[in-house]
């Protein structure tokens, strides 16, 4: 990609950008769970064997299913790590939120669509866990990835915040992992001035660049990005589509309810 060609596009983006740019959403979380969700998706456990019939891609559906014990559930390698006894929940950004493959008892795979726009995110887990592992505590492990198959980084794979273990206990509480959207603007920085150096770029006119694009998106040095964010960028200035998920581990929960509120 020619440098000026790069700089324009920057500067398009940044112009338009600047007129949708979000900010952090600030809130009490007990405040912010108390209101009306803008999307609300449940995580249903199933036992071992279920075999549904019909198709999982409604796209106005509100659940997934995943295996009451992801055990044995074999997702796939991704950026050299076998993600094999969870399942993955990938997901893109889009106009809505929906639901793009509701199944993940099948190949240990499911999908959504999440909303333009940013969120805070809160998990709680809701109705008696099974009946596996009565003798363990029964919990669910997530995490949040960022995954580059290939393109201007190579294969590059980065857990995004820490990884929440989820439990039901007598009482539901929601927990947030809005930082499982997030991704550090050192980190995001340092990948795009790398990125407009390899795009013909010296590395004055790469720092710039990477700054003014970020600064289109509303942010500044100390923030972290809204991972989705990050992801339009490579695919709008690089021409570089790469993806975000969650890994489920689930060891006897039936119901993990996720719920979005615009930020």
């Amino acid at each position: 990609m020619k440098t000026k060609n790069v700089f324009a596009l920057v500067a398009a983006i940044a112009l338009v950008s600047s007129v949708f740019a979000i900010p952090v959403f600030a809130g009490n979380p007990n405040q912010i769970v108390g209101q009306n969700p803008d999307f609300v998706l449940n995580i249903l456990g199933k036992k071992s064997g279920w075999d549904p019939n019909g198709s999982f891609d409604n796209f106005d559906r509100h659940t997934i299913f995943v295996p009451e014990d992801t055990t044995g559930s074999a997702p796939g390698t991704y950026g050299g790590v076998d993600f094999a006894d969870s399942i993955l929940i990938w997901m893109q950004s889009g106009e809505d939120f929906g639901v793009l493959d509701g199944n993940a008892c099948d190949d240990g795979n499911a999908s959504i669509q999440v909303k333009k726009g940013r969120y805070r995110v809160f998990v709680t887990v809701l109705g008696k866990p099974s009946n596996i592992n009565k003798d363990e505590n029964r919990f669910a492990d997530l995490k949040g990835w960022y995954y580059d198959d290939e393109g201007e980084l190579g294969v590059y794979l980065y857990e995004l915040g820490t990884a929440k273990t989820l439990t039901r206990g007598k009482e539901p509480i929601p927990v947030e992992v809005t930082d499982l959207f997030e991704i550090d603007y050192a980190l995001v920085y340092d990948m795009l001035v790398h990125m407009f150096i390899d795009a013909g770029m010296t590395p004055e006119e790469a720092a710039i660049a990477a700054t003014e694009l970020l600064e289109s998106y509303g942010y500044e040095p100390g923030d972290v990005i809204w991972i989705f964010d990050f992801l339009e960028m490579l695919n709008v200035v690089f021409n570089d589509p790469d993806y975000y998920f969650w890994q489920l581990t689930n060891r006897g929960l039936k119901h993990i309810q996720v719920r979005f509120y615009e930020a």
